[in-house]
């Protein structure tokens, strides 16, 4: 077979060679596997969002995948709701300070007074004598002083001259001092009738309206049967009563401001300040007792009414969401991982509230930041 020129190889060597030859002619794209994978082609990334805010995360120079998510920002404010009623900013209950029959109630359930509108008049005769009569004595009064005085002097200038002696001088002193306290007397009798006078007409101390009325027309009022007349609600403004769980105890200060909503007025929303917080916890129900001030100039609110509360919550930082998983915790300690520019960076955070699929959170982020996924 020599003489044909062909050179005979084994049917190994033959496969071998075929191999070799059909490689030298692929471009690029046919390059073999292991040789693509050792290039130095860019990296590319690739997002898909997928549920509960999570971004799936697909880098094809690492060698495992990693999810991220982002941080939201809480706009809104966040509340906590309770329940609570209105009271009278006062409660008054109006009394006479003197006996006497009831001439007149000037008023009815319902009705808004001013101070010093007249209320109840009393029947006033006795009251009127009785200014007439220490009238008349205090008129007496001034001339037994008068006299007294012109005494005095004459019984001065005849101790001058050694006609009496010192004791009838001494008398006549004693008289005219006796004078002068008589006068006083009668002045301070008179003042007296006359307040006296004054209080058979009751007027409100205070601007409000009337919610009860305890006496009629014609009855007689003394020490036995009381003094009670009219009550007084002051409900401009109204008292807002109200209770908050023993964990808000370090955050509720008077001044703040708490929203409410009262069910029977629809959708009409009102503002409170609180303006008394109780300096201890009820051991029965773990709750505080919170007064707030509620404005009513138009007088659409009444004492007594059922009301809900909502109290801001006050953290003093912003809050944000984060995918639950974006939370590690190490060491007693919470952090999350952001991914700044490719940089991983933690960042400690507080959790505030659990939030089903996330965590409520605070700490040094802004919002839009994009962490990790654990």
């Amino acid at each position: 077979m020599r003489g044909k020129g062909f050179l005979m190889l084994p049917a190994g060597v033959l496969c071998v060679l075929c191999l070799i030859l059909s490689g030298c002619g692929n471009d690029e794209g046919n390059m073999p596997l292991v040789h693509r994978e050792a290039s130095n082609e860019s990296v590319t990334v690739e997002m898909a969002e997928t549920e509960n805010g999570v971004d799936e995360k697909v880098d094809s120079g690492l060698s495992h995948d990693k999810r991220i998510g982002t941080v939201e920002k809480l706009e809104e404010k966040t509340f906590f709701e309770t329940t609570g009623s209105f009271q009278g900013w006062e409660m008054i209950t109006v009394s006479s300070e003197v006996d006497g029959v009831i001439e007149s109630i000037e008023v009815e359930i319902g009705d808004r007074v001013k101070k010093g509108n007249l209320l109840v008049k009393l029947v006033d005769t006795d009251y009127r004598l009785n200014v007439a009569r220490a009238e008349a004595a205090l008129a007496g009064a001034r001339a037994n002083l008068e006299n007294a005085r012109i005494e005095f002097e004459r019984k001065e200038m005849l101790y001058e001259d050694k006609t009496i002696p010192k004791s009838i001088y001494d008398i006549s002193q004693t008289r005219l001092d006796q004078a002068r306290a008589g006068l006083r007397l009668a002045e301070a009798e008179l003042e007296l009738a006359r307040e006296r006078l004054k209080k058979t007409r009751i007027v409100a101390p205070v601007d409000g309206s009337i919610e009860k009325k305890f006496r009629s027309k014609g009855e007689y009022i003394h020490r036995m049967v009381g003094y009670k007349l009219v009550s007084i609600v002051v409900n401009d403004p109204l008292k807002l009563i109200f209770s908050l769980p023993e964990s808000f105890s370090a955050e509720v200060k008077t001044g703040q401001t708490v929203g409410v909503a009262i069910p029977s007025y629809g959708d009409q929303q009102f503002k409170g300040k609180i303006h008394a917080v109780s300096p201890s916890v009820d051991p029965q129900t773990r709750t505080i007792r919170i007064e707030a001030r509620v404005n009513n100039n138009d007088y659409v609110l009444k004492s007594g009414l059922f009301a809900v509360v909502y109290y801001s919550l006050v953290y003093g930082e912003d809050l944000f969401f984060v995918p639950r998983d974006a939370v590690k915790m190490e060491n007693g300690k919470s952090k999350v991982t952001v991914l700044e520019n490719g940089i991983e960076k933690d960042v400690p955070v507080t959790i505030v509230e659990s939030m089903n699929s996330k965590f409520k959170i605070t700490g040094a982020l802004h919002g839009g930041e994009t962490v990790i996924i654990y």
